[in-house]
């Protein structure tokens, strides 16, 4: 049976009133239970992972008394994430099959019992293998999202007045790869800023531009971490979680050169020509700190190539 305090750490961690609650508690509860709420439902950062792996620290923790209020909110958490991953694993494989369906009718039935099946595959395999948080596969826009998360820098800016844009003319209408580039880079600059003014138009990470707008996002990020360097210290695992994420955009953007039209070809041509020289800086990293800088020109230099203005 559990002791009255902790009893009134579950009530008001469920929202209710306790009026003879120990003050501290309710102050302490509220306080937790008002954090938790509004990171968990802000989609735009990672919290729901990153809480998830602060709960299970402190559900395990034995000196933390409040050991029950912390699995009661670590289950809904769960559930949240699982609905999410649901979601997204429904959208992706129907985004990626559905002309194909569209041209075979027939194969309807089919395709519609091995679209359950998968996405139950996709879904329950964590769960059943039991696979260690750290084992798991994460895409880039968590990847990143974690990196902006256990950061701490100023936003950094000055670009060059020589600086070099890819455009076909002047009157030519950007394309939707240099558009979501450039959402992501104001998405990014927002975050550092922990700023919210505006909020955008169109959701990239729901389009095939998704690895644009995350490359957006990257780039940001990594230049002003290096340009803090060495004043700030990062995190020990920052740069094999920023390796990982060049990886997978390097993977990504190459796979849209049979998608691509002349305007994306250019774009894509552009990164992987910095990519070329972005690579072997940032493996060095952070055995060789002082390379950072040179990393940061580099980001810059891709960067500048494709700014809209």
């Amino acid at each position: 049976m559990i002791d009255k305090t902790e009893q009134d750490w579950n009530d008001l961690l469920d929202g209710k009133s306790v009026p003879d609650a120990d003050p501290k508690t309710i102050r302490e509860a509220r306080s937790f239970r008002n954090a938790l709420l509004s990171q968990v439902d802000d989609e735009d950062l990672p919290y729901p992972h990153i809480l998830e792996k602060a709960l299970l620290r402190l559900k395990d923790d034995p000196e933390f008394p409040h050991r029950g209020a912390v699995k009661k909110v670590l289950f809904g958490l769960r559930l949240k994430i699982w609905f999410s991953n649901l979601k997204q694993s429904a959208h992706y494989i129907l985004s990626t099959t559905q002309q194909w369906v569209i041209e075979h009718p027939l194969v309807l039935p089919t395709f519609a019992t091995v679209l359950v099946l998968a996405i139950v595959i996709k879904l329950l395999c964590p769960i059943i293998c039991d696979f260690p948080p750290a084992e798991k596969a994460i895409g880039i826009s968590d990847l990143i999202n974690i990196s902006y998360n256990e950061v701490d820098v100023q936003y950094w800016e000055n670009r060059s007045s020589d600086k070099f844009v890819l455009r076909f003319s002047e009157s030519a209408r950007p394309s939707l790869a240099l558009q979501a580039f450039n959402a992501g880079l104001w998405k990014g600059r927002e975050s550092l800023l922990s700023s919210s003014s505006k909020v955008m138009e169109k959701n990239w990470t729901e389009t095939e531009w998704v690895s644009y707008y995350e490359l957006g996002r990257w780039t940001l990020l990594l230049e002003s971490v290096c340009r803090s360097l060495p004043q700030y210290q990062v995190p020990n695992d920052f740069w094999d979680r920023q390796k990982n994420i060049f990886n997978k955009l390097n993977q990504d953007i190459l796979a849209r050169k049979e998608k691509s039209d002349d305007l994306e070809g250019v774009t894509i041509n552009w990164v992987s020509s910095q990519f070329a020289s972005i690579g072997p800086l940032l493996e060095q990293l952070p055995n060789e700190l002082p390379l950072s800088t040179q990393l940061a020109a580099k980001l810059k230099f891709m960067r500048d190539g494709l700014i809209i203005d």
